[in-house]
């Protein structure tokens, strides 16, 4: 793409930027003589993590068993890495290639000095380990994992150790065989059930023991001043063959009290599980297996479907069991973990005794079959459909409820759901039935790349011919500025207002890396056929005084680029308010502002180079509330139009130069995010489409009975004595409307106004479904259903009551 370049001793030579990478091959290195690497390099930019891949002469090729990933620093200074080769537990013939895969942000620099052979003095164990957490609301689980990296014998002990300094404890205690003891000298190390620590000035921390076999015993000695806490592994072998593997683990228990009490009863009801549990019906082979100590869930397993068994020939399907669980003589909070091989699960339902929904939150978990994002850990890497819920028995209470697990369609309309997806990386997917719509990645994708939605498909395009899913575009950003180095932020949270069956509503935050603002990010989707709009709210408040020189230049708001294309032609509403079409110069790289009108601004990316695999892209403001100096600003937001030879960048800014943001400033912003079309598309008229029936004519809501609930994209009412009416105008193809203050969950009656008279609103294929129904915090319920809107200038009249 460009011819070499030599400047300060470093020959630069792009070849392609598509997956920025560097390898060697045709090399022949002594794996006897030498067993690691040293690299001496200097990374610029984001980057945060480095993957090396290597081959041997037994493997022939780059590979993705043959691979290890360290953490570099992006300071701008050289530093010096050794990579132990031997001790990635692939490495048993001659050196035969390396590759490194650095960074995949703009403006990422890596300048490697050398990379050479080495012989390194460490002594390495024959073991990687693994560390999971199984988090839930009120514990945590902690699940330890040994696997042989290459032939290992005579192995005596794999164990977990923890130490406590002996002048922050206060007291200890345990149980075992003998009871409760507190002198650990006459603890029964094979028996134990619990050791826990009272820690001054903090609380309880202990670990309780699971009785499933897979401890051998747990000591605590004193030794210094720490006593040292080691729980053993009951080991199977003491000779490994390589990937040969022991697990064993503990629940981690923390409380505020200074009192044993409460270990003393949770390890009880831990290590004493509920065995009343029966399947009374499914169409699915449910059976219930049994409690996982070491994940803390009572675990079923059932069928599941797959997309295109779901989206082409049982789009209707809920593959369901029928469960009756008594307790025992204890009040107990649990879980339940429903367990299929099945990736393509989507979503969850739960239903009380009367068959009617319940709102249970359901966490759906899932993982694709055959992308080894861990090659070590998980070679197999094995489909699964996960579902997990939360349960409260009081002592001998029996409950009966039926779990549906779903996949394309909820009612007369496809689902929509937030879910996880596993991935190297924290994954929120989202779907319209089992066609991805999104996936968000709030900690990023590769380190502090800022790259946050990377899976975001639109609607419009050409589904695929092997399964009903549409091409991903490129990469989004939010919220960066520059000085001297670009400034991103650290992720603080999220919180999911609803995860389905109906929409997705979720919240993820934000603080600056610098300290001087924090925000939230807004996410929501309704299940819409034509395009994927996708709502975005932006809320940024500033901590401390921020000076920004040239907010135009060095403040994005919001950014995208195609990642490994290029587009053609780009779009926006210029500062008189007129929607513009011009050709991307691609023979004349560079940087313009360019000044957005204030009707409802958008920039658009289409017409791509070799974007076969790729979609066009829209962004659209609809509202802003913004202070600058504790003053409304009243000015235009502008277009930072980038190209760089090779990729487009758009980014949304403020059409402002130096700048001072202080304490209490605010931004506030409403969008639509838009994938749309395919490579075939030389215009941006979805765009404006969109811009019509979401930002220009968006949906609207007046309340007949009940009072409107102000909302930036999701209409909303209170009912009122359980009834409300509504008008609804605006917007275009599928919705979602939201009814709050019920007092009960009952299924509701839903009508529509017809030529003067309410008629039966259809919503439902199952008697259950075609609804969502919502706790709130003030003991009331929520409904939301899904209607379409044929266009902008329609009107619908809907009266629910139950």
């Amino acid at each position: 793409m460009e011819s070499p370049v030599y400047n300060n001793g470093v020959i630069v030579k792009v070849t392609n930027t598509h997956d920025p990478y560097v390898f060697r091959s045709g090399l022949d290195i002594d794996y006897t003589k030498y067993n690691g690497i040293e690299v001496k390099m200097k990374v610029e930019g984001a980057a945060q993590l480095a993957e090396v891949y290597y081959f041997t002469a037994d493997k022939g090729s780059f590979n993705a068993e043959q691979r290890l990933s360290f953490q570099v620093k992006n300071d701008g200074k050289f530093h010096t890495y050794v990579l132990d080769l031997a001790g990635a537990g692939e490495y048993k013939a001659n050196l035969k290639g390396i590759r490194f895969d650095i960074g995949s942000a703009v403006g990422d620099v890596i300048t490697i000095e050398y990379v050479k052979a080495i012989q390194t003095s460490t002594r390495v164990v024959p073991f990687k380990l693994d560390k999971t957490f199984h988090t839930y609301p009120d514990k945590l689980h902690q699940e330890f994992r040994v696997i042989a990296t290459s032939e290992a014998s005579n192995i005596q002990n794999i164990g977990f150790e923890a130490a406590f300094e002996k002048k922050n404890v206060a007291k200890i205690q345990y149980r075992d065989k003998n009871g409760v003891g507190t002198d650990i000298s006459k603890m029964d190390s094979e028996s134990v059930e619990y050791i826990a620590f009272d820690i001054k000035k903090a609380g309880v921390i202990g670990f309780i023991i699971p009785p499933d076999g897979s401890t051998k015993s747990v000591v605590v000695t004193e030794e210094g001043s720490k006593y040292v806490l080691r729980q053993y592994a009951n080991l199977s072998k003491n000779t490994f063959k390589r990937m040969d593997e022991e697990s064993f683990g503990n629940r981690l228990y923390t409380d505020t009290s200074h009192s044993f009490d409460g270990i003393d009863k949770a390890a009880y009801l831990e290590r004493n599980p509920l065995n009343d549990i029966n399947i009374l019906d499914s169409n699915a082979n449910a059976r219930f297996v049994q409690y996982d100590h070491l994940r803390g869930a009572y675990r079923f397993t059932m069928d599941g479907s797959n997309f295109n068994k779901a989206y082409y020939r049982e789009p209707d399907k809920h593959y369901t069991a029928t469960i009756k669980i008594k307790s025992d003589g204890n009040d107990r909070d649990f879980y339940i973990w429903m367990n299929t091989d099945a990736g393509g699960l989507e979503c969850a339902g739960i239903l009380d005794d009367t068959k009617t929904l319940i709102p249970i939150p359901m966490q759906v978990c899932k993982n694709f079959k055959g992308e080894i994002e861990e090659p070590f850990y998980d070679p197999i890497d094995p489909a699964y459909g996960d579902t997990f819920f939360p349960l409260r028995l009081n002592a001998n209470e029996e409950a009966e409820f039926t779990l549906l697990n779903l996949y394309q369609n909820w009612g007369n309309y496809p689902l929509k759901q937030l879910s996880s997806i596993q991935f190297h990386i924290s994954y929120y997917h989202l779907s319209t039935g089992v066609t991805e719509s999104n996936c968000i990645a709030p900690y990023f994708v590769y380190g502090k790349d800022g790259w946050t939605l990377p899976d975001f498909r639109g609607a419009s395009g050409i589904m695929w011919d092997s399964q009903p899913q549409f091409n991903s575009v490129g990469r989004l950003y939010f919220l960066s500025y520059q000085k001297d180095t670009k400034i991103g932020s650290e992720y603080t949270g999220s919180y999911i207002r609803s995860a389905g069956q109906t929409y997705v509503d979720m919240d993820y935050s934000y603080i600056s890396d610098c300290g001087s603002y924090k925000y939230t990010l807004r996410h929501v989707e309704f299940p819409q056929l034509d395009e994927n709009r996708t709502y975005y709210s932006l809320s940024l408040e500033f901590l401390k005084n921020l000076t920004i020189d040239n907010v135009r230049e060095d403040f994005t708001i919001f950014a995208f680029d195609g990642r490994f294309t290029y587009f053609k032609q780009t779009g926006y509403l210029d500062k008189d308010n007129n929607p513009k079409v011009e050709r991307v110069d691609t023979l004349a790289p560079g940087t313009r502002i360019l000044t957005l009108g204030k009707e409802k601004p958008y920039f658009s990316y289409f017409d791509l180079h070799n974007g076969e695999s790729v979609m066009n892209f829209g962004f659209i403001l609809k509202n802003s509330n913004i202070t600058i100096g504790g003053k409304k600003f009243n000015g235009n937001f502008a277009f930072r139009d980038s190209f760089d030879g090779s990729l487009n960048t758009g980014a949304i800014t403020l059409d402002l130069g130096k700048t001072t943001f202080k304490k209490g400033d605010m931004i506030q912003m409403d969008f639509i995010l838009l994938p749309y079309g395919s490579h075939h598309d030389k215009h941006d008229d979805n765009v404006r489409m969109v811009r019509e029936d979401s930002a220009l004519n968006p949906l609207k809501m007046e309340a007949i009975t009940g009072s409107v609930v102000q909302d930036a994209f999701l209409p909303r009412i209170k009912c009122e004595n359980n009834m409300a009416e509504f008008r609804i105008t605006g917007g275009r193809n599928n919705n979602v409307v939201r009814i709050d203050g019920f007092t009960n969950i009952k299924k509701p009656r839903i009508y529509e106004l017809v030529d003067g008279e309410y008629v039966p609103y259809e919503y439902s294929v199952h008697e259950y479904d075609g609804y969502s129904v919502h706790f709130n915090m003030d003991g009331t319920y929520s409904f939301s259903f899904v209607f379409e809107m044929e266009s902008p200038f329609s009107e619908r009249v809907f009266k629910i009551e139950n």
